[in-house]
């Protein structure tokens, strides 16, 4: 069984295989207060005041969904 965060806890995790610059240097899941999951990513930046992490949260991504009608068309479907 896979571990569920209590509402208002969650896990970030170092990202040790960043394919690009853009990409976040921490990843990992909350739970709000009222128990929505939410992604969030981290970045570690630099100023002449020192280290600090700027964020962002977003919900999960879902893959569009596929519908089977759409997957079984052809080009014998077209009306010309």
């Amino acid at each position: 069984m896979a571990y569920k965060h209590k509402p208002g806890s969650g896990t970030i995790f170092k990202v040790d295989d960043k394919s690009s610059e853009n990409y976040p240097d921490y990843k990992g899941r909350i739970v709000l207060a009222d128990g929505e999951e939410m992604e969030i990513a981290l970045w570690v930046k630099e100023t002449d005041r020192g280290k600090y992490f700027s964020a962002k949260i977003q919900k999960p991504y879902k893959a569009p969904e596929t519908s089977v009608e759409e997957s079984n068309k052809s080009d014998d479907d077209l009306p010309f």
